[in-house]
């Protein structure tokens, strides 16, 4: 009876033995893959609070186009993605002679974990998901500014089709404004230089575009 006694403590001791060393085994794991901060310190973009997007949710999200990860693959806003390849297109057109796509892939490669690290939630989006959407997301954004830019009474015929709609204008520039429908600063500069190398003299600094479109756009609401 003893013997069987000892047995079956020696069995539970080896269990216990055994949970522990799982127990320790993940705890271990936890802390080898936890980081001191969850943002990184080039962490510029975020989602709006829970609590405060609950109060009136389409204040915060996008209506018409998706820019950045955080509402990729929105159903509601697919319309715009052939725009944005079009977009694309006549951005890689425009400065054919100091940009090929290899250029601007190898860019986007270069950016992608700085970029990512921008962001305050993984977008879980593969790396050839999230390269593709940074590079049609910054063309887009560049092409249309430099469209408002160059823009005047005289060359109505060849304007844009989103200037050609004041309506689609205005939703897509409320869209630009949304804290997570963001590209980081940094990328859309990078991309910008990459067409207009800093050394040609009498081109428009990306923040000279940025202020023109959006002056624009305030200065429609106030008319």
């Amino acid at each position: 009876m003893n013997d069987l006694n000892q047995v079956e403590i020696s069995t539970s001791n080896t269990w216990e033995q055994k949970e522990d060393d799982e127990l320790r085994i993940d705890i271990e794991a936890m802390i080898q893959e936890a980081k001191e901060d969850p943002l990184s310190q080039t962490c510029c973009i975020y989602k709006v609070p829970r609590s405060t997007r609950e109060k009136n949710e389409n204040i915060y999200t996008p209506t018409t186009i998706s820019i950045g990860p955080f509402h990729y693959g929105d159903p509601r806003l697919r319309d715009m993605e052939r725009y944005k390849v079009i977009m694309l297109k006549r951005f890689i057109q425009r400065f054919m002679t100091t940009l090929s796509l290899d250029n601007l892939i190898s860019f986007v490669m270069s950016l992608e974990t700085k970029v990512r690290a921008s962001y305050s939630e993984d977008a879980f989006l593969t790396k050839k998901e999230f390269q593709k959407q940074m590079l049609l997301d910054g063309a887009f954004i560049i092409e249309l500014f430099l469209s408002v830019y160059h823009l005047s009474d005289d060359n109505t015929q060849n304007m844009d089709a989103i200037l050609r709609q004041p309506k689609l204008l205005s939703d897509v520039t409320k869209d630009l404004l949304l804290l997570e429908n963001q590209l980081p600063l940094f990328f859309l500069e990078g991309l910008y230089r990459q067409a207009f190398p800093a050394d040609h003299v009498g081109n428009p600094s990306f923040a000279d575009l940025s202020y023109k479109f959006f002056d624009s756009f305030n200065s429609q609401r106030n008319a």
